[in-house]
């Protein structure tokens, strides 16, 4: 916060917008205080800064509300990708009422692109969210998520790996304290989860290959099949925890 405080001195006045991730998660799970955020809002309104948030994974997954929700703030602009295509290629963008009408037709800034309204990908899109809207499935993927996470945790208790999670997504860590900054991950817990992740390919459990990007649940996951996929992980992880230690 220090640092944060001292960046806005020195630099406020010239800044035009901050552009942060909430939840950074394709660098590591970097889960943010909720103090840093709101002090961040605080700042860029003070100084005249608009405040733009990430939300292309953090957008409809960790709530209808996202990151914005999670911290309790309210970015001027906000960009979405992924969840809201159901499936299909999809990015968006929105924020407060005098900004978005400053592109046309309404205002001088041309905005557009060859699949901008793409009719397939919008179809898609409006039912996955009305999927989503009544928070069932949200619920329902947290409370997986954590179950799924805590029984992993309980089985490798005394190691030297972590689990964080929130909402659907978690990370593997090998290191024993999770950290906040990128600086912080370990890169040689990144390679023993290298090697882990190519161990658990023969046993059908896919993960994303590097160790600084996080896992996801789906509502296609059946409790009996994260059942299985914890046991298969807790024993590869053991493994090479052993190695590492």
């Amino acid at each position: 916060e220090e640092a944060l405080e001292e960046f806005f001195r020195e630099h406020g006045d010239k800044l035009a917008a901050v552009i942060i991730e909430g939840i950074p998660a394709n660098n590591g799970l970097l889960i943010q205080r909720h103090d840093y955020m709101r002090q961040l809002r605080a700042l860029t309104e003070k100084h005249g800064a608009l405040l733009i948030l990430d939300e292309v994974i953090t957008g409809f997954r960790l709530g209808m509300g996202g990151a914005a929700a999670y911290y309790g703030i309210r970015p001027d602009l906000l960009t979405y990708g992924k969840i809201i295509g159901g499936g299909m290629p999809v990015g968006a963008f929105g924020g407060r009422a005098d900004i978005m009408d400053l592109l046309s037709p309404l205002g001088p800034v041309y905005q557009a692109g060859t699949l901008s309204g793409n009719p397939v990908a919008m179809t898609a899109g409006l039912a996955t969210l009305r999927k989503l809207a009544d928070g069932r499935i949200h619920a329902q993927l947290e409370e997986r998520n954590r179950k799924f996470v805590s029984d992993m945790m309980a089985d490798l208790k005394g190691s030297t790996v972590n689990i964080a999670g929130i909402a659907s997504i978690y990370w593997i860590v090998f290191q024993r304290d999770i950290p906040r900054a990128a600086h912080a991950i370990d890169s040689d817990g990144v390679a023993h989860y290298n090697r882990m992740h190519e161990k658990i390919l023969d046993a059908g459990i896919y993960l994303p290959p590097s160790g600084y990007e996080v896992c996801f649940l789906s509502a296609a996951h059946t409790g009996d099949m994260l059942s299985n996929a914890a046991r298969i992980l807790v024993q590869a992880i053991r493994q090479e925890a052993h190695v590492w230690a």
